[in-house]
């Protein structure tokens, strides 16, 4: 027999093999069926036990010789979700790439790779195997619920040593920008407060405690951090006015009172003694208990301050004492001239319109 014939006779075996092997249509859809009977029960028994030793069993023992294909993928999946609850972190994790392999459901493929890389964000597992995992789920472009953990998780991932601080609150916004649900928006929010904190942006990290957040003490916290850290001087100074100014907003007018306080008592600088006079001013204006001597510190600071903005906050201050307290409206009108700074004028100008039974203005130095 020539070569050529023998191959071909090989060749015409091995085929004749594989389609021995492939199983027919009826068998695949039989298996299919039991898969996904499997898949059922397994994921009832996981609800009442997320860690299920049975459902466990059931998926390991179905998963031995079971045909690659969306169900078996689908299969992966829960069984990973079940090892990890249970700390089988290794197994879970090949568990969950065995999930995102060809074959499987778009869905089941995102979110084995997200759960997976999700394992791997710590610092003695592989970022880079991580990274490139959750690069994968957003890779389609969708904006959905893993997209959302996944920028969860990337911010998370540069929030370890050696990460970027930038990336990271990139990454939390986009989170927040696609979430829907709680966990993953309360969780975004957190971690973006925290980074904003530690670029020294304050206010911005206590807009998100109390805004979005509702955590009013954590903002407290912070900023009681930032005057314990600052050095003293300048930097001490504006920290404590920040957190004058926060005691205010949340209605701590004594609180805050205090804080002020403390500065103009601390021989800060020209400049801080102006900012410090003025808040105390205002800030015992708004309490009400000793009104004569919060004016004569606003006239004060009006008088002897050469910052625009603090001379301009000072006469409104002052207009809101003329108008409301001492009912004076031409001493009101005449606070306009002495107005210099755009927002103060904004503020003037809202006092017009009825602003007397609400909170005094603050300030924003």
């Amino acid at each position: 027999m020539s070569l050529r014939a023998v191959v071909t006779s090989m060749v015409f075996s091995a085929l004749g093999a594989s389609a021995c092997n492939r199983p027919s249509a009826e068998v695949q859809g039989r298996r299919e069926a039991e898969t996904e009977a499997l898949i059922g029960r397994a994921e009832e028994l996981l609800k009442g036990d997320p860690g299920s030793d049975r459902a466990v069993t059931m998926l390991e023992e179905h998963l031995r010789g079971a045909i690659p294909g969306p169900r078996t993928a689908r299969a992966w999946l829960r069984l990973a979700e079940a090892r990890e609850r249970r700390g089988q972190l290794a197994e879970a994790r090949d568990a969950y790439s065995s999930a995102a392999a060809p074959g499987a459901d778009a869905w089941v493929r995102r979110w084995a790779l997200l759960r997976g890389a999700r394992l791997d964000l710590d610092p003695r597992q592989s970022r880079q195997r991580a990274q490139r995992a959750l690069q994968q789920v957003l890779a389609d472009g969708k904006e959905d619920a893993a997209a959302a953990w996944a920028y969860l998780s990337l911010g998370e991932e540069q929030r370890l040593p050696g990460g970027d601080p930038k990336k990271a609150a990139e990454a939390f916004e986009q989170a927040v920008r696609l979430a829907k649900d709680d966990q993953v928006t309360r969780f975004a929010l957190f971690h973006l407060a925290d980074v904003r904190g530690g670029e020294g942006r304050f206010e911005d990290a206590a807009n998100i405690y109390i805004d979005q957040l509702n955590e009013p003490t954590r903002a407290l916290q912070l900023y009681s951090t930032a005057v314990d850290a600052a050095p003293a001087g300048d930097a001490r100074h504006w920290a404590l006015l920040r957190l004058g100014d926060l005691q205010r907003r949340l209605r701590d007018q004594s609180g805050a009172l205090t804080t002020f306080q403390r500065v103009a008592g601390e021989k800060p600088t020209p400049v801080l003694w102006c900012w410090a006079t003025l808040k105390t001013g205002e800030a015992l204006q708004a309490i009400g208990t000793d009104p004569d001597r919060g004016r004569a510190l606003l006239v004060s600071a009006a008088e002897r301050c050469r910052d625009p903005q603090v001379t301009s906050y000072a006469h409104v201050a002052l207009a809101r004492d003329d108008l409301c307290r001492r009912h004076d409206r031409r001493a009101y009108d005449a606070r306009r001239r002495a107005i210099r700074s755009e927002p103060a004028r904004a503020t003037y100008e809202a006092l017009a319109k009825g602003e007397c039974s609400r909170a005094t203005p603050q300030s924003k130095g």
